[in-house]
């Protein structure tokens, strides 16, 4: 079946504060779960932890997104066509022409909210 997740070693914020060195030492071995009154409040993991499992996320959307691009060319929704590289080039240059037409709007927007 799957792994079994162990339940984290459990903390009052107010543990954090009084123990800072304590509690994000033992982010090396776990990850800890804050309460505040009693009620899980928050997750600390140590930032190895948060990249891997950003990474992982990553990958998983990856594959969903081949995946479901794979699923619409098996059920005829989508098809394959041949592009060029200057299609490409053309393509490119139009997507970063709208991205900047874009970054100038918001900045128009922003330079007229008075102060």
């Amino acid at each position: 079946m799957g792994d079994v997740y162990k339940t984290p070693p459990t903390m009052p914020v107010s543990e954090l504060r009084k123990h800072p060195d304590t509690v994000f030492d033992q982010l090396n071995q776990t990850h800890v779960l804050l309460t505040r009154q009693g009620r899980a409040a928050g997750v600390l993991v140590h930032p190895t932890v948060w990249n891997r499992i950003l990474e992982s996320l990553d990958e998983l959307e990856a594959t969903v997104w081949a995946l479901e691009a794979e699923l619409d060319l098996a059920t005829g929704k989508s098809e394959l066509i041949e592009v060029t590289e200057e299609a490409l080039q053309d393509w490119i240059r139009t997507a970063d022409a709208a991205a900047e037409s874009e970054a100038k709007t918001k900045k128009v927007c922003v330079d007229a909210i008075p102060a």
